[in-house]
């Protein structure tokens, strides 16, 4: 059983405490009490260290050190050195004990059960992400889509008006395009070649009779 505790430094309002004959030693049961904010619960804190094996994230570089009936002695350095100990505190409600508000009132009770409920928590988060991406990339599809449409469609209007061809559209030119595709260096003119395209294909001279 712990008898005293020798030191604290460090840790909360402790800067630098040490245990004198003037302080009994703890017995069976032991109360301790004192004015908000004189150290009871940094004291609490202390054990609590012993019994999650972690040293409290506000004061890693404190320093304390507990002593047993035996003489043996616990430090920060040695956490795991104490069994069976339970600490019910501030700490602990704050892991243990837990509202979620976020669909409907529902009390978690346990650390575990507050780690899955985090988990799911960001799980939920990960898929709102990866929808907005998805949405985000529907959008741009969309908008990608749209501009090869319009390109189709001005494009099938400009060689309608510069080659007179009647009726001449979107739906007839597409075809074209995607047949095309596999080789589109092929099928490129160069200005040259398209003004005598041109010039040919609108060309009104009468040509000379064929048999």
């Amino acid at each position: 059983m712990i008898k005293q505790i020798n030191k604290i430094k460090d840790f909360g309002i402790f800067k630098k405490f040490d245990w004198n004959n003037s302080i009994p030693r703890f017995n069976a049961f032991n109360i301790l009490y004192g004015w908000n904010y004189s150290g009871k619960t940094t004291i609490s804190r202390i054990f609590r260290c012993f019994e999650t094996g972690q040293k409290h994230p506000d004061y890693l570089n404190a320093t304390f050190e507990l002593e047993d009936d035996e003489g043996n002695k616990f430090t920060e350095n040695n956490l795991d050195g104490i069994s069976n100990i339970r600490v019910f505190n501030s700490d602990f409600i704050n892991d243990s004990l837990k509202w979620d508000t976020d669909i409907e009132p529902i009390f978690l009770l346990g650390q575990k059960n507050i780690e899955l409920q985090k988990d799911l928590a960001n799980e939920k988060q990960k898929l709102a992400t990866k929808q907005s991406e998805k949405n985000e990339l529907e959008k741009k599809k969309k908008s990608a889509e749209d501009r090869i449409e319009n390109a189709l469609t001005n494009k099938a209007r400009d060689i309608k008006n510069l080659l007179s061809i009647p009726n001449y559209n979107k739906n007839r030119f597409q075809p074209a395009v995607t047949d095309n595709l596999a080789d589109i260096q092929k099928h490129i003119l160069s200005s040259k070649e398209i003004q005598k395209s041109i010039s040919t294909y609108k060309r009104t001279d009468k040509k000379e009779s064929v048999d």
